[in-house]
């Protein structure tokens, strides 16, 4: 719904028409809406509704969190692809050339790391 109000709000500023500018309070309604909602005593179908936002944003927490520990993990490890799978594999760095050998699909290359 805050995403509706903000395309709304953008739509109103980006259209050089001034007759649809003067109806910019048009995108205040969805956001009523949510206060509305936040303020619900309805706390079984807010949860569900928590429930449901939380398993859509999942995916995308989990990429963030991966992307956040392989940041902090770049200092010691490199990483590397199979380049049969796809599997992120991860090396020691300071080994020089290493045979990496994928744990999935069993197959070997060489890198170095």
């Amino acid at each position: 719904m805050v995403l509706l109000t903000v395309l709304i709000d953008l739509l109103v500023l980006l259209l050089p028409y001034e007759e649809i500018r003067r109806f910019g309070f048009i995108s205040f309604i969805p956001l009523i809406f949510c206060v509305l909602r936040m303020l619900s005593r309805d706390r079984d179908r807010r949860e569900m509704e928590n429930d449901y936002f939380v398993s859509a944003a999942a995916p995308f927490s989990r990429a963030l969190e991966r992307r956040r520990e392989r940041k902090y993990q770049k200092k010691t490890f490199r990483f590397f692809v199979c380049p049969v799978c796809r599997q992120q594999l991860r090396v020691p760095r300071g080994k020089g050339r290493v045979e990496i050998t994928c744990p999935s699909c069993g197959d070997k290359f060489i890198r170095k790391a």
